[in-house]
């Protein structure tokens, strides 16, 4: 699956059906899927060149990361 689909699955879904999450490349819209209601383990691998504003920039990718920390991940 691709890192926006793996995000939002993990997040809408959880624990119910995944154990962890892994992320390559992509940010969902917050509507989407809001990072900081997952409550299992996520990890992301995104690249430092990619140039899609708000999918998988350094930006979204910062953004992704710093709301994994607030939910305490």
């Amino acid at each position: 699956m691709g890192g926006a689909l793996s995000v939002a699955g993990c997040t809408n879904i959880g624990s119910s059906v995944f154990s962890c999450g892994a992320a390559f490349y992509g940010v969902p819209p917050i509507e989407l899927s809001d990072p900081s209601k997952c409550t299992i383990p996520m990890i992301g691998h995104f690249g430092s060149r990619d140039t899609m504003t708000g999918f998988s920039d350094p930006a979204a990718c910062e953004g992704l990361e710093k709301a994994w920390e607030t939910a305490g991940m």
